[in-house]
């Protein structure tokens, strides 16, 4: 019983994983940036979102303006991590902020993992979430996509609110130089 009662905290901290994928051209920091419009009512979760990544542009150079050549989008979703995204060959998938059971993979053709599962953790005491922040940085003229990126961690306690400064700050992390798809381990709470 004593052993127990000492391991259940460590239960709900320990190592996280971040999967981080970019692609595009890039874009240097010190570039002026603009928002692309939102609809007319904005959520809570939508506002913080846009903060994080605000911050987190900021923090690696970048400006956020009214006015520029390159808009910021984000998407914002909560799903049940027990719901799986697929990619077939040919088509096109965006991903958004997402919230999902871990336990269930997004994979795409050839069984490439998108959005890996994660296996429940022994003395895991709540079911695992995905919670996921992607951007893209498009060319308001050409239309082109200069910068895709996304950050994703599977969690069992942590909210989504607690894990935002951080998947925004790796999601926007290769923007200068996208370095395709790779792993980020850290401590923190599940």
């Amino acid at each position: 019983m004593f052993l127990a009662l000492l391991l259940a905290p460590a239960a709900c901290a320990g190592p996280v994983e971040t999967h981080l994928r970019s692609a595009g051209a890039g874009v240097a920091s010190d570039t002026a940036l603009m928002w692309a419009p939102l609809p007319v009512e904005v959520q809570a979760q939508t506002a913080d979102a846009r903060a994080a990544l605000s911050d987190a542009l900021r923090e690696k150079g970048y400006r956020i303006v009214d006015d520029a050549p390159l808009a910021l989008s984000m998407g914002l979703a909560e799903r049940p991590a027990g719901i799986g995204v697929t990619k077939g060959q040919g088509e096109a998938l965006s991903m958004g902020l997402a919230e999902r059971p871990a336990g269930i993979g997004v994979t795409k053709g050839q069984g490439e993992a998108l959005s890996p599962a994660k296996q429940r953790r022994p003395l895991q005491s709540c079911a695992d979430r995905m919670l996921r922040v992607s951007i893209s940085i498009t060319d308001r003229t050409s239309g082109d996509t200069r910068y895709a990126g996304s950050a994703e961690e599977a969690h069992c306690h942590a909210r989504l609110a607690e894990a935002l400064p951080r998947l925004a700050r790796l999601a926007v992390a290769d923007m200068a130089r996208p370095a395709g798809a790779r792993l980020v381990q850290s401590a923190g709470r599940d």
